[in-house]
């Protein structure tokens, strides 16, 4: 079952992460702010999102189950083996928290520029360890 689960994980974030990579490419030969754009932008934002939850559960799974990402079932890993697959899929999250936070504060810069209000709240501000004022 848990095989399945992996499997199904990893084409999820495949061919959601392909249709992002062709998303990303149409506002660049499409007008500026036009329809178009800001379709592609908003359906962009989603891949990214889920693109992003699939590659942090992935990471969780891999970091508490390390042996379950390897090609060979009959393969023994060494303990520096199981810490080095640790250490890459801890930056693996990395990257992928980058990307989701690159992305999400780039529509709510929009947001904030199209409707005027205030770009701190006070979760914002609470995520970011900031003094919301």
């Amino acid at each position: 079952m848990a095989d399945l689960f992996h499997h199904l994980l990893r084409w999820i974030h495949i061919i959601v992460g392909t249709i992002g990579l062709i998303l990303f490419w149409i506002p660049v030969f499409s007008r500026k702010g036009g329809k178009l754009h800001r379709a592609t932008g908003v359906w962009y934002v989603r891949c990214v999102v889920v693109v992003t939850i699939s590659a942090l559960i992935s990471c969780a799974w891999a970091w508490i189950d390390p042996i379950s990402f390897l090609s060979y079932a009959d393969t023994i890993p060494t303990t520096q083996g199981i810490q080095q697959m640790r250490f890459f899929f801890g930056l693996l999250a990395l990257v992928a928290t980058m990307a989701l936070t690159g992305a999400l504060f780039g529509s709510r810069i929009l947001k904030v520029k199209d409707r005027d209000i205030p770009i701190a709240t006070p979760s914002l501000s609470a995520a970011l360890g900031l003094e919301y004022s």
